[in-house]
Formats: structure tokens, C-alpha cells, sequence
């Protein structure tokens, strides 16, 4: 039977180098490499694929972000270019057949829109003023309601009339919801609340002299009453 002897070493040779030592420690430390996998080219195409799919859905997000963009921007020129042609015919004409309403009460501001303009236009024509008409998105926090658009005219740098309209996506049309002005021509409003009750009872007529009997007519006999009734 073969046994493992320890080797002698010769006391008189000099030790061995302490790095030669510590890389045989190590050597002998590390774990044995892995065997190949046999199934390591599919997983590494499989992580590909991975990467092309999802670079593919970003690329297909980005393109959908810019086509709304693109449609958005496109849409709200085509607002802007509507209300435009609204507010010059509103300026021209004193109203516009492209303005709808939807309630009895903007109806009714609506047939009184041609009031309110042609005041503003004798006001600012005897002053030699022209309208820059400048179509505006509606700050919500002033937009008449639920307003969406404004049409602004400017006189110089002075916006002496503001009509609030709203823009309804779902049908394309563009509704009236209320006029401002700042050339002091009064709202329907302020009329309605400066003038009396359509109710309010008038005082009656002052008492005169009692009317004179109608004269009679030429040629006609007057029959007289019988002396004597039976």
C-alpha cells in the first residue's frame, strides 16, 4: 500500500518567496470555474429580444406623444382661425350666424349682443380707432362660467371689448356665453336692474272737467221726450 510521505525539505535552503506562497493559497481558494451552459446562446437571445420589444414600445410612445401634439396644435389653429372670422363678423355686423347658445338666458344676451356693439363701434369710429381682434384661451379663473376662448379687441393698447365663448369638441361648434365692454355701454343686466317693474301699479289721471255732450249732427232731428209720460 502507497502512502503519501511529507516531503523533507533541506533546513538550509532559504523559505520560499511569501508572494508565491499566497498565490497558491488563493489558487487554491477559488472555486472550480462552472461548467458551460448549454442553454446560455438562447438566454442571451432571449434578452435581446427583450431589449427590441421594449425599445419598440418606447419608440411607438414617443411617436403617438408627438402625433397628438402635432394634432393638438393643429386643432387650436383651426379655434383660433374660427374665432377670428367670428369676432370680425361680430364687429362688422353686430352679430354671427357661427355663435351658438345654449341656455334662454345667453339667447337673450345674444339678441342684445348688437346693442352693446354698436355702441362701442360709434364710440371708438368718432375717436378714429380701429379693432386689432386677438383670439386668447380663457383663464379659468375669469371665464364667465365655463367659457373656454375669448375674443379680445384692442384699440391701441386698450382692450375696450371682450366676448367669452366656449369651444364644445364633441360637436365642433362654438357657443356664446357673454359680453364685456369698457366704453360704459350698459350690460342687459344693468338695464334690467335700472328699470322699474313691468308690474308696479301707476298712479290714475289727474280729475278734469266733466266732457262736454257731443254735438248733433246737422240735419238730423233730435226726437224730444212726451210732455206728459203715460
Amino acid at each position: 500500500m502507497k502512502t503519501n510521505l511529507p516531503e523533507s525539505r533541506n533546513r538550509n535552503l532559504p523559505p520560499p518567496p511569501a508572494h508565491a506562497a499566497s498565490v497558491e493559497s488563493r489558487r487554491r481558494m477559488m472555486p472550480p470555474a462552472p461548467p458551460d451552459e448549454p442553454n446560455r446562446g438562447a438566454s442571451a437571445l432571449r434578452s435581446f429580444l427583450a431589449m427590441l420589444v421594449i425599445g419598440g414600445l418606447l419608440f411607438a410612445g414617443i411617436w403617438f406623444y408627438l402625433r397628438g401634439s402635432e394634432s393638438d396644435l393643429k386643432m387650436r389653429e383651426q379655434i383660433f382661425r374660427s374665432l377670428r372670422v367670428i369676432g370680425a363678423d361680430i364687429w362688422e355686423t353686430s352679430s354671427s350666424a357661427l355663435l351658438t347658445t345654449d341656455t334662454e338666458e345667453r339667447q337673450k344676451d345674444f339678441e342684445d349682443l348688437p346693442r352693446v356693439i354698436s355702441g362701442v363701434r360709434a364710440w371708438t369710429r368718432a375717436r378714429g380707432m380701429l379693432p386689432r381682434i386677438v383670439p386668447v384661451e380663457a383663464d379659468p379663473l375669469s371665464s364667465r362660467g365655463n367659457a373656454t376662448h375669448q375674443i379680445q379687441y384692442f384699440f391701441g393698447d386698450r382692450t375696450l371689448l371682450i366676448i367669452w365663448v366656449r369651444y364644445h369638441g364633441e360637436t365642433g361648434n362654438i357657443g356664446f356665453i357673454s359680453v364685456a365692454n369698457g366704453v360704459n355701454v350698459p350690460s342687459r343686466q344693468e338695464l334690467l336692474e335700472s328699470s322699474p317693474p313691468a308690474d308696479t301699479a301707476q298712479p290714475p289721471p289727474a280729475a278734469g272737467p266733466a266732457p262736454s255732450p257731443a254735438p248733433a249732427i246737422p240735419g238730423e232731428k233730435v226726437s224730444e221726450p212726451p210732455a206728459n209720460p203715460p
